[in-house]
């Protein structure tokens, strides 16, 4: 968790920096949990963001839902503050 936290924290000061610069931040990964850190990066640019969240799952788990325990789970809860307080 520290480390995705951490990383996550890194892609947000990225996504912040190429809206800044006026483009558009396209972030690709192999897990969701990178949700996190794009989610934050574009929220410091948006008062009312809209998401249109695509899954298979609501990834809208927290530490009490989650069969899993996964933080590939949550990104969407941490990301409403529901989650992890990464």
């Amino acid at each position: 968790l520290d480390l995705i936290a951490e990383k996550n924290a890194l892609l947000a000061e990225k996504v912040d920096e190429v809206i800044q610069s006026g483009s558009f931040p396209l972030v690709l990964g192999g897990d969701h949990s990178i949700a996190i850190g794009t989610l934050a990066g574009v929220a410091k640019h948006y008062k009312n963001l809209g998401v249109i969240w695509y899954d298979a799952h609501g990834d809208l788990n927290t530490v009490e839902t989650s069969p899993s325990g996964n933080i590939h789970g949550m990104p969407l809860a941490v990301s409403l503050g529901i989650g992890h307080s990464l």
